[in-house]
């Protein structure tokens, strides 16, 4: 396996990643698939100050991770939002700890000071995997999402890099 930084020649794998994410699981509180010209949006929304690397096994791309801007103020620059999704035939197998390390390793260089992550409540394996890494539950949005015919507890999770 190798991580690098993602290609535009990516997006279809990453898009399909996400989408399997969207109908099947609470990693995410989209419930509608992304499109072509979502997934170039979003896509085009990550440059060098906003990375999205890539997990890849014999040329094939089988998750990502992604450093998002958290908020459209200035004045939360210094922090970011992290996000992480495998393909589900990979799950459990070290992908995404890696994948997640070498996230944090970027986000050092780039000199931000935190990582925000928004976590369903029983989302046991991304908590473990954020927990794994230093990051502290800051606070709990009560009944914030709503997903296939449920609330969800959203977690709030935070590293200080400093």
């Amino acid at each position: 396996m190798i991580i690098r930084k993602s290609k535009k020649e990516d997006i279809n794998r990453i898009t399909e990643i996400y989408n399997e994410a969207v109908l099947h699981s609470i990693a995410t509180m989209d419930i509608d698939v992304r499109d072509e010209k979502g997934a170039m949006i979003w896509y085009e929304d990550h440059n060098e100050r906003y990375p999205i690397l890539v997990a890849e096994v014999s040329g094939e791309v089988i998750g990502w991770i992604s450093l998002s801007s958290w908020s459209n103020k200035k004045g939360y620059d210094p922090t970011i939002e992290i996000s992480i999704y495998i393909e589900n035939s990979f799950r459990s197998k070290g992908i995404g700890n890696k994948l997640f390390h070498e996230g944090i390793e970027i986000a050092k260089k780039l000199k931000y000071h935190s990582i925000i992550a928004r976590i369903a409540g029983a989302n046991q394996k991304s908590i473990y995997l954020h927990e794994k890494y230093g990051f502290n539950h800051i606070g709990t949005m009560k009944e914030a999402g709503f997903k296939f015919s449920k609330y969800i507890d959203i977690y709030i999770y935070q590293l200080i890099l400093d």
